[in-house]
């Protein structure tokens, strides 16, 4: 490469790096000035809280409320997540079996934690746990669950359970049971605080944007109450 052609590259680099500071420095700007129009009241709900006026206080509630939201959908991520974990000491206890060694049975247990962490991680909770779905979700998850117990004794055939581990058939009825009892039920109702949770709080910020007259956010909140009480009402099968 020639002096010239270096000249020439070193400019369109320089261009660059000044249109990137640019833009940059007016992100910043317009966030800090509030120019950012809406925060999401709630990704699952799809439903958006504008934060678009020049009342400083509508604001605050506006953002406020988002971040309520949020940190209630993560908690209920967090809970789910620990009842993968608090359901590996169960699966194990329900292998108990003196013609099974504790490699097998640990090993076994975990045919139930990667169908039941990608359960929380596609995070549609309340379209499979509703009364009307989650028969249907189960059978997956025990099916993805068979899937993995079989392919852990293909590629451990040599090991001590050898001969010792029943097939699945002969476990599948205690499965079903411990994921219904254990794991449905349970995120079914995390599922249902959740909900009541955040109706909780619209109604709370519902009180505050009516004393400011902030109607467009006065119309959110209460059509994010009616969806999660349908969402409660869904997942209990009412």
């Amino acid at each position: 490469m020639g002096f010239a052609e270096l000249a020439v590259e070193i400019q369109r680099l320089i261009i660059i790096l000044i249109i990137t500071v640019v833009a940059s420095v007016f992100l910043v700007v317009t966030m800090k000035k509030g120019w950012v129009k809406t925060f999401q009241a709630s990704f699952k709900e799809g439903l958006s809280i504008n934060s678009n006026s020049s009342d400083t206080l509508n604001k605050l509630n506006a953002h406020s409320l988002s971040q309520d939201i949020s940190d209630i959908d993560k908690a209920l991520r967090i809970k789910c997540l620990k009842l993968v974990y608090e359901l590996q000491p169960k699966i194990q206890l329900g292998l108990v079996n003196s013609t099974i060694c504790d490699m097998a049975r640990n090993g076994l247990s975990w045919a139930f934690y990667v169908p039941l962490m990608l359960s929380i991680e596609e995070n549609n909770f309340r379209g499979k746990f509703a009364k009307l779905h989650v028969d249907a979700h189960l059978v997956h998850i025990v099916e993805e669950i068979h899937t993995k117990y079989e392919l852990y004794l293909l590629q451990n055939k040599y090991g001590c359970e050898k001969n010792n581990v029943p097939p699945f058939i002969e476990v599948e009825e205690w499965v079903i049971k411990l994921l219904r009892e254990h794991w449905i039920k349970t995120v079914t109702d995390a599922i249902c605080q959740a909900c009541l949770k955040k109706i909780e709080k619209y109604e709370f910020y519902l009180i505050r944007f009516a004393t400011t007259g902030d109607k467009y956010n006065i119309a959110v909140c209460e059509a994010c109450i009616e969806k999660n009480k349908k969402y409660v009402q869904e997942v209990r099968g009412l």
